[in-house]
């Protein structure tokens, strides 16, 4: 069965999604080659799939900063950037990708490539077409280790 869009966005045609529990040089690596997807197609806007206070509850060990704040420190991003956007709540692991027909692109890291292509595979099975996965290497600190929140968050905590 075909399910029906909470957020059908008729310009929408690049999403991505994420906690951006601390904003960091990962996310907007993620944002900017987002945006450049965005600038690439017409009259196209980014979706932007943000997890939930409860979703984010229910998988992770450590508590992450409030929806509200998580979602305005990307807004901030895409406004500097002039990139049309609109953010939505990400309640699962799919999100609007899943089931939004005017989609096209997703934009992940390798990490979570795997999780875009199950998404895939949900909307091959639901009559949709799949979209073209864009995977960017994760940003790496001068360790040269992954950049994350969970480390970053080790060194600031939550006030």
């Amino acid at each position: 069965m075909l399910e029906v869009d909470p957020f059908p966005d008729l310009k929408a045609r690049v999403c991505l999604g994420g906690t951006f529990d601390i904003f960091h040089k990962g996310h907007e690596a993620l944002l900017s080659r987002a945006v450049l997807e965005v600038q690439g197609l017409a009259d196209s806007k980014l979706v932007v799939a943000i997890t939930a206070d409860d979703f984010a509850s229910s998988y992770r060990k450590r508590q992450v900063a409030p929806y509200s704040q998580r979602a305005e420190r990307v807004a901030d991003f895409l406004e500097k950037h002039d990139c049309p956007y609109s953010i939505v709540p990400l309640e699962d692991t799919m999100g609007p990708a899943r089931y939004n027909t005017m989609l096209q692109r997703i934009v992940v890291s390798r990490e979570s490539k795997n999780n875009a292509h199950s998404i895939n595979e949900h909307r091959i099975k639901n009559g949709l077409d799949p979209l073209k996965i864009i995977v960017i290497d994760m940003v790496r600190n001068v360790s040269g280790e992954p950049i994350c929140a969970t480390r970053l968050r080790e060194k600031i905590p939550l006030e």
